[in-house]
């Protein structure tokens, strides 16, 4: 036999409170004898002996009542042998560690209640059972089996992760952890919904139990920041917006939105919500020194807080890399004279590929002969790249297009065709325009190539739907304009376009990234040979990373970090990068499921454990085989406290 809550047979420590309470009731007498009624002696001691035969027997039956009521809410079950058989003594726990548990009604959360429940249902087994413990986190050792005191402290050693797999992947992580032996499965989680109606495959045995009500919890998320014009250079006055969202039922006043920039407050701000509001919220600072800048926006709010604060990083320098190849000075020349950059200008038999790895952006100016070395040099630098299309094409012009993921016009077109549609959200048009305009002036091209326009990102966009100006996202950030220059040097769009070509050529500098969000980067590292590095929870991380040449160095960014904040990437003592990670917003988006969602979805209904009455796993026993008894125990409670009545209203 087991107790399905064993902590409740301490209470079997009241059972001394009746015991205690008889004996200091019992009266002692002196006896006096009178000859008168001496003849009464008899009958006083044969009630006397009646009177404690009642007292013990009301006791007793007050003592069994006491006892069987905590036997029966300690929940005892018999394990029947056909139970222990198909279960082969092992079981699995999946406990649900990611952000959302941390709701609850602000005394406790699902998440504390998770934990407890998980620890009294291991303690809940026999001593030789195994146990796996699962989470949403990926660690190498969860598929070992464990001990019940393995499992206990793995239990309270789960910390909560900041990425989430989705229901689908938990079912295929339960096939693969079950597949070795028969074994209960118990999965402890809010449910919160990933959007999934239905469940694939989902392990027929697995017991659910909800830890938390159904619905939205109460919760204000910062959802997702950009910057309306990317900062550049210093002297900027820099705007940041931010989304807010009020998730939850009610109003929520005066939200204090702040703003951080290298650990100092710059700017704050106060707003209402809502129910179900969302708002944008631009704030803004100068920007006085060049070089890597962090930052952060947060508002305080309870019990949510990973979706309280949203890092940032940008660069900003004194100057940009270009590289100009050309057959002969331009306009251009005199473009990337600006003190903005720092241009070095080739021809094409003369390019020095030390220039190129260190380039941000390489422009093309209508170069008809590329040779492959370098092709392969423009390639493999990682640098953008602007290619301005000559007017006729040649064989190793065709190479480089395809070597770059360039599709290859169909044909050239000397007829003039006027430039129809703008794409205002390209960060080529930032700042170019003071606001959208519905009829923008745009120019007439007489002649130009025709690409096709299917799997192409469209700048500038002819009036027969081909792209005149378009973007091509094949590892580099390459843009690809239609025509030579003397079709467009002499348009008011021309100076914008390319001098934003290589102000934004470092794709704009992505703000932040999703934990978890795999990214591939490239880095010049000067000098020696050195790994780059983070710095995390103050140990040295090398993330992966593999050599390209001697000065640069390619990093896959996926699982480390693995928590929000702002982590420089460093080669020796050198800052090369910042990287700003941020959890995924899915978190605060979603509902927890209701009970009719979960049977749809699941095939199965959940057990509730509400936070004011958690803990009590009743009939889990019952669901992996055991036979419950403890109503048995309510039965003989309620018999022996009926017996006791009968004996105080009856019994002389």
């Amino acid at each position: 036999m087991q107790f399905l809550s064993p902590l409740v047979l301490w209470a079997l420590a009241a059972l001394s409170i009746p015991v205690i309470i008889h004996l200091f009731r019992f009266r002692r007498f002196k006896t006096f004898y009178f000859s008168q009624v001496k003849w009464l002696q008899a009958l006083t001691q044969e009630r006397k002996a009646t009177r404690q035969l009642k007292h013990i027997l009301i006791l007793s039956t007050r003592l069994l009542a006491l006892l069987f009521l905590v036997l029966a809410f300690a929940q005892p079950a018999f394990r029947t042998d056909k139970a222990a058989t198909d279960q082969a003594k092992h079981v699995v726990i999946f406990i649900d560690n990611t952000q959302s548990m941390m709701g609850g009604d602000g005394q406790q959360t699902a998440w504390s209640v998770a934990q407890e429940a998980a620890l009294n249902l291991i303690q809940s087994y026999p001593p030789d059972y195994r146990f796996r413990i699962l989470t949403h986190a990926e660690n190498p050792g969860e598929y070992n089996w464990l001990t019940r005191d393995e499992s206990v402290k793995a239990i309270q050693g789960v910390r909560l992760t900041f990425g989430s797999l989705t229901w689908n992947q938990v079912a295929e992580k339960l096939r693969y952890a079950t597949e070795s032996h028969p074994t209960a499965v118990v999965v402890l989680s809010d449910f919160q919904s990933d959007g999934t109606s239905a469940v694939d495959n989902w392990p027929s045995n697995a017991r659910l139990v909800q830890t938390s009500p159904s619905g939205m919890p109460d919760n204000i998320s910062l959802d997702t920041l950009y910057f309306p014009n990317p900062p550049t250079r210093p002297g900027q006055t820099m705007e940041i917006e931010v989304i807010l969202t009020n998730h939850g039922e009610s109003e929520a006043k005066d939200v204090h939105v702040q703003l951080e920039l290298n650990g100092d407050f710059r700017e704050g701000q106060r707003l209402d919500l809502a129910s179900g509001e969302t708002k944008r919220v631009t704030l803004s600072t100068l920007l006085r020194k060049k070089g890597f800048h962090t930052g952060r926006v947060r508002i305080d709010d309870f019990p949510l807080t990973f979706d309280d604060d949203l890092y940032f990083s940008f660069r900003l320098r004194d100057n940009i890399p270009v590289v100009l190849i050309q057959e002969s000075d331009g306009a251009l020349n005199k473009l990337y004279a600006d003190e903005v950059f720092d241009t070095k200008v080739f021809s094409p038999g003369n390019v020095a590929l030390s220039a190129l790895r260190e380039a941000h952006v390489i422009v093309l100016n209508a170069i008809n002969e590329i040779p492959q070395g370098l092709a392969n040099a423009i390639q493999s630098s990682g640098a953008s790249v602007y290619l301005v299309m000559p007017e006729k094409m040649s064989v190793s012009l065709s190479s480089f297009l395809s070597l770059m993921g360039i599709p290859e016009p169909t044909s050239f077109r000397e007829s003039a065709v006027p430039i129809s549609e703008i794409n205002w959200d390209d960060p080529l048009f930032y700042g170019v325009f003071a606001q959208r305009e519905e009829r923008p002036k745009l120019p007439k091209i007489n002649s130009s190539w025709q690409f096709p326009s299917a799997g192409l990102t469209s700048v500038l966009t002819f009036a027969d739907g081909r792209p005149y100006i378009f973007r091509v996202n094949a590892g580099q950030n390459i843009f690809v304009q239609a025509s030579t220059l003397k079709e467009f040097s002499s348009d008011p769009l021309f100076l914008p376009i390319f001098h934003n070509a290589a102000l934004y050529a470092e794709g704009t500098q992505q703000p932040y990234r999703i934990i978890g969000e795999e990214v591939v980067r490239r880095y010049v590292v000067a000098g020696e040979n050195k790994p780059l590095h983070i710095e995390l929870d103050g140990k040295e991380h090398l993330p992966s990373q593999r050599r390209i040449d001697n000065q640069t160095v390619q990093v896959r960014w996926q699982h480390t970090p693995n928590k929000p904040g702002n982590f420089p990437l460093m080669a020796g003592m050198e800052t090369v990068d910042i990287i700003s990670l941020n959890a995924d917003r899915q978190e605060s988006r979603y509902p927890r499921m209701s009970t009719t969602e979960i049977e749809d979805a699941f095939g199965v209904s959940p057990m509730q454990i509400h936070i004011k009455n958690q803990y009590q796993l009743s009939g889990m026993m019952t669901n992996d085989g055991g036979k419950p008894i403890w109503w048995w125990g309510m039965l003989l409670a309620a018999t022996f406290l009926i017996s006791e009545l009968v004996l105080i209203r009856f019994l002389p």
